[in-house]
């Protein structure tokens, strides 16, 4: 007589899935934070603290002068990134006030001579 399937033990109720935590945090800002997080480097024999990506900029930059080929066309490529995602120039504006008119006519008073 054959086997039945239905003596083979079975799965009581549902799987239980495992559940992820709260995605609060997309991968962008996890990045962001990341490389904007201070560390410790040594430049020029004095320790200085810079971000990561700056830490990372400096040593493809390092890597670049002594003629890495592979760092200078890594260095190129963040470059290149760095202007498609450029935001628009800096722009300072002065709100109206009795310090921006003294200001503003100071600095006119001396460029005139």
């Amino acid at each position: 007589m054959p086997k039945s399937f239905s003596s083979a033990p079975r799965l009581q109720g549902r799987k239980r899935r495992r559940r992820r935590g709260d995605r609060s945090e997309s991968a962008l800002d996890i990045l962001n934070r990341l490389l904007a997080a201070p560390m410790s480097i040594s430049l020029g024999g004095e320790p200085r603290q810079v971000c990561v990506i700056e830490a990372i900029m400096l040593q493809l930059i390092q890597k670049a002068t002594t003629g890495n080929l592979r760092a200078h066309r890594a260095l190129e490529k963040y470059q290149a990134y760095a202007r498609t995602r450029a935001e628009a120039s800096l722009a300072l504006i002065f709100e109206e006030s009795d310090y921006t008119t003294a200001l503003a006519t100071f600095t006119s008073e001396k460029s005139d001579g």
